[in-house]
């Protein structure tokens, strides 16, 4: 009986995903056709591998680190463990989802061979989440659980390619989670080198999450919030100050006549036209538009 409303919102979800749609006269997928297409399965899971790792950079690896560590807290204490139990199994389930979901989406012709973290983005607060319950509910932790976060933290960072790193910084809002470190490879234009800093990072966050005594144990978020700090600088230089000649000026009155124009709730079409005249900062500004 408890598992009611989870099938409530999967029918509600169905009808306005699929019926809806089809009594349009319209695809469910839309654009999205080409995704209905068979997989091969160690390729998306290798991918899947590589977004895990993707997002070990979006969370600044000591996430990673505490994660097992903080899972089985979760599940052992006893005082609460209902809804500490039904939130590791969320978190799981979740990330196991949304990691095969995006390996997936890695394989197909929509997209470059990169790194995708759009529908990444959804699980990081879980893993947020997370690491606030592994410092309210730490004594001394599992060892075993610690060593094997470690593990986890550096083989992610030592096994992923950098070519999969964005750094065309026209497309950098697909993989936020790479800007930082994708700067530092355009500046060091040594794949090598951003490898080994990749495993560096890696192992200081593992010996931070060892030796940080635990009264300050907080401090250990403080890299996670650089990291997002620094990465949405990057991506706003790169999809906004070096688009900002698309409308000048640029005043909301000037560009509200669309809000004018159209009726209220009323759909448009963006037009998107690519041409070999245009300039290379200003390709995508037809986001603007929206």
């Amino acid at each position: 009986m408890r598992l009611w409303p989870t099938g409530a919102a999967l029918g509600a979800g169905l009808v306005l995903a699929v019926a809806v749609p089809a009594a349009r006269g319209t695809s469910p997928l839309r654009g999205y056709e080409v995704l209905w297409r068979s997989y091969d399965l160690l390729l998306v899971l290798k991918m899947s591998w590589y977004s895990l790792a993707g997002l070990e950079l979006y969370l600044a690896f000591v996430p990673v680190v505490i994660a097992p560590a903080a899972l089985v807290l979760l599940l052992r204490r006893r005082e609460g463990s209902t809804p500490r139990a039904a939130f590791a199994s969320m978190f799981v389930a979740a990330n196991a989802a949304f990691l095969l979901l995006v390996g997936a989406f890695l394989t197909t012709p929509l997209i470059e061979p990169n790194l995708h973290d759009r529908y990444l983005f959804y699980i990081v607060p879980l893993w947020l989440v997370l690491s606030a319950a592994w410092l309210e509910l730490r004594v001394t932790g599992s060892r075993k659980a610690l060593a094997a976060g470690a593990a986890l933290a550096v083989v992610l960072a030592a096994t992923l390619p950098t070519r999969l790193l964005i750094e065309d910084r026209g497309r950098q809002l697909d993989g936020v989670a790479t800007a930082l470190w994708a700067e530092l490879q355009s500046l060091t234009g040594s794949p090598g080198d951003v490898r080994a800093a990749l495993v560096l990072a890696a192992v200081a966050a593992v010996a931070a999450v060892l030796l940080v005594p635990v009264r300050v144990a907080g401090v250990l978020l403080a890299p996670v919030a650089a990291v997002f700090v620094l990465n949405a600088v990057f991506v706003w230089q790169s999809r906004y100050s070096e688009n900002l000649d698309v409308f000048d000026p640029r005043t909301s009155a000037e560009v509200s006549w669309v809000d004018r124009a159209v009726p209220e709730g009323d759909e448009v079409t963006t037009l998107y036209v690519a041409s070999g005249a245009c300039l290379q900062g200003v390709r995508e500004a037809f986001l603007w538009t929206e």
